[in-house]
């Protein structure tokens, strides 16, 4: 599967620090089909579990300023 990244924050912007381990920050990709492909922080278990998420897939979180960046960029 071929992936192309649209979107990736930056370690740190005028608010500081975004959520990043070693330069691995938040980011959007885009499949060949045009799928989107999510890289963020999973989410504490405790909040799962309350999700009914099923088996083989996984619940992430992103800043929303990342997600508001990638509607943009799909319009």
């Amino acid at each position: 599967m071929r992936i192309i990244r649209i979107i990736k924050e930056q370690s740190s912007d005028a608010d500081g620090p975004v959520n990043c381990t070693g330069g691995n920050c938040p980011s959007l990709m885009l499949t060949a089909n045009g799928d989107v492909v999510i890289q963020g922080k999973i989410i504490a278990i405790e909040s799962r579990e309350t999700l009914n998420v099923p088996a083989g897939e996984e619940v992430v979180l992103i800043p929303r300023s990342t997600f508001l960046s990638l509607i943009g960029q799909l319009r």
